[in-house]
């Protein structure tokens, strides 16, 4: 037995900022039916092209946590600070020292 507190506006929290590692938005339908009985993310995605960069692929990660929450499936947490987009070139610059050793 394991006994553990769980902070759930965290959880939620990373559900919606951890485009890549949140993988409830990438499950298949037919895996859990009731919850998911309208398609989620699209199947075979790379069987005929090479995966994409980042950016499409968060943009199709957004589209399927947007789906969540209208399907109220996912609700918003008051704390939720939900990444729009890759930051822009000069942020990026400002932002990457934290990344460097």
């Amino acid at each position: 037995m394991v006994v553990a507190i769980i902070d759930i506006e965290a959880l939620e929290n990373c559900c919606f900022i951890n485009l890549n590692l949140n993988s409830t938005k990438c499950l298949r339908t037919e895996l859990i039916y009731h919850m998911y009985r309208q398609p989620l993310h699209p199947g075979n995605l790379w069987l005929e092209q090479a995966p994409l960069t980042h950016q499409p692929a968060d943009n199709i990660y957004r589209t399927n946590i947007q789906l969540l929450l209208e399907r109220e499936t996912y609700t918003v947490s008051a704390d939720v600070h939900y990444p729009d987009a890759v930051p822009a070139s000069e942020q990026w610059e400002e932002i990457k020292h934290f990344w460097e050793s």
